[in-house]
């Protein structure tokens, strides 16, 4: 029996040979419920009135060329602030004062035109920051207003904005266009505590779509003319052996044709290789994006990080390859992987491969729960448990295990309010993200598990290890587990215990899953969380 279970941007797979028994659910009284929602209540209420956490002396005289640095102590890398102290940053994305912002470019990609956060009132500003503060949270991440007086790590849409993506990324005058539009989104926060920019989100840089995308274009595109000419030359200009890896639309018969035909295709040819042909052309066109974008940047603020495009919970290796001498760290969206808030090992051990050791800030990561007081339907396949209580101790797990990764500098949670009845404009997404509903009331039980491990995440993350690669295995032990076959979550699985150390792909490839064994009398249990790049 194999059961498996497709995502959009991971996949699980499990493979059970023989069913294994089913688990009991504890269930909790009426007046257990009561009393734990009491405390939660004043354990909220006493750390409200703690000091806040984080930077909170370190704030820089106004106007002032504020430097963050990134470091690494003991094989564990953190952000440095600008006096010098250490700093795990603990964000909370689109922190501003009303439910959901406005529709801007990012729903409308064709307007000529880009709209900054709006500047949240004085008043709204000081009060939210201080009560996130006193939850743990120290940065004010994407999607959120310029005047907050935190450390911030804003969005500036940079591809969009200069029109870059999926345009004409080689047309020579990009670079000046992306030059003036960066200088006017970092305006507006190159005086404020900024550690630095994110350059887009979400760009997702699919390596066939690149592929197929620029091959249609016009011949008058610099882009296509670039595409044509790799292809020459991957194949020493030799129409035969690039037909042998790819299947030509009909009418098209040369390179020349190729490029002057508007809605060319070319698939790839069964037993062929062009595959590689396409993996080359995805590290051409990320890096001329990468390359751009780091140095606008480096023109309009000398001084900030440059965290990349905060890849959707997903990477290809390619672009990764790519992007990484033209950022300080590499920051990327993430869906938890387990309800109990375990994190996949591969992820990151293939980004510190492809990088050579860059550091991470988990740009984007979140819970939701079915039971929610903002009627959020949490469709889709993105990290949803059935209560508040759960996604309070899947959140505050999760926590605990991305600061015990040497390699993050942060993680910012997804998001302050939970989004609209019905769905936010643009893409109607309905998820139950919020720290707080749309009434803005704090979901009481996810505040007090996360306010208790927020305060905790910078020491957590002092005792991380460095992980090494099991390059050759003698011995595995499986451990013995009641997992349900019926189940498609590893939350029952003892993960740490079950995962098969030491796989590794051939150079220049990074392993791109986990590999889970355990065993019970009914026989033996093989999962998988992983990706397929391709």
């Amino acid at each position: 029996m194999i059961t498996l279970q497709l995502a959009a941007r991971r996949s699980v797979f499990y493979w059970p040979y023989g069913i294994s028994g089913a688990t009991a659910n504890a269930t909790r009284s009426a007046a257990s419920r009561l009393l734990a929602r009491s405390i939660a209540i004043t354990v909220i209420v006493l750390l409200s009135i703690m000091p806040g956490s984080g930077a909170a002396a370190c704030n820089p005289r106004p106007g002032s060329v504020s430097r963050w640095k990134l470091q690494k102590h003991d094989g564990v890398s953190w952000l440095v602030d600008p006096c010098g102290e250490r700093f795990f940053s603990i964000g909370v994305n689109s922190l501003t004062d009303i439910l959901w912002p406005p529709p801007t470019l990012r729903w409308d990609r064709e307007r000529d035109a880009w709209l900054p956060p709006d500047r949240a009132p004085d008043a709204w500003a000081s009060r939210t920051v201080a009560r996130i503060r006193a939850w743990g949270f120290n940065t004010a991440g994407s999607f959120s207003p310029p005047n907050l007086p935190l450390p911030s790590l804003p969005d500036l849409d940079l591809g969009w904005r200069a029109h870059l993506l999926w345009t004409d990324p080689f047309d020579p005058a990009v670079e000046n266009r992306i030059t003036v539009r960066t200088r006017e989104a970092v305006n507006q926060f190159k005086d404020s505590y900024r550690i630095g920019y994110f350059s887009d989100n979400e760009v997702g840089w699919w390596n066939g779509a690149l592929f197929s995308y620029y091959l249609r274009r016009p011949g008058t595109s610099y882009t296509k003319q670039a595409l044509i000419a790799l292809i020459r030359h991957h194949y020493g200009d030799d129409w035969r052996r690039f037909t042998a890896d790819f299947v030509v639309g009909s009418g098209i018969s040369s390179f020349q044709e190729l490029l002057q035909s508007a809605d060319a295709r070319a698939n790839l040819r069964a037993g062929g290789n062009g595959i590689k042909l396409i993996r080359e052309w995805s590290f051409a066109v990320t890096r001329r994006y990468y390359e751009l974008v780091h140095r606008a940047l480096r023109k309009a603020d000398l001084a900030a990080l440059i965290f990349g495009d905060r890849l959707p919970s997903y990477y290809d290796p390619d672009a990764v390859r790519a992007m990484a001498p033209f950022v300080d760290a590499i920051a990327t969206n993430y869906d938890v992987d387990t309800p109990d808030g375990w994190i996949a090992h591969y992820y990151f051990d293939g980004l510190r491969q492809l990088t050579g050791n860059k550091p991470v800030l988990i740009s984007e990561w979140y819970f939701a729960a079915q039971e929610n007081r903002s009627g959020n339907l949490n469709i889709g396949h993105l990290m949803t448990v059935r209560t508040q209580a759960e996604r309070a101790r899947g959140a505050a797990s999760a926590a605990r295990h991305f600061a015990l990764v040497p390699g993050i500098v942060g993680l910012h949670w997804f998001e302050y309010y939970d989004e609209p009845r019905g769905g936010r404009a643009g893409d109607h997404e309905n998820y139950n993200f919020g720290l707080l509903d749309t009434a803005g009331r704090p979901y009481e039980d996810l505040i007090t598990a996360l306010t208790a491990t927020n305060h905790s995440l910078a020491d957590l993350h002092q005792s991380a290890s460095r992980r090494t690669s099991v390059n050759r295995i003698t011995r595995i032990q499986i451990p013995e587990a009641d997992v349900d076959a019926r189940s498609l979550s590893l939350a029952q699985w003892p993960k740490d215990q079950a995962l098969v150390q030491g796989l590794s792909a051939r150079a220049p490839e990074v392993a791109f899953g986990d590999l889970f064994l355990a065993w019970s009398p009914q026989g033996l249990h093989l999962a998988t969380i992983s990706m397929d790049h391709y």
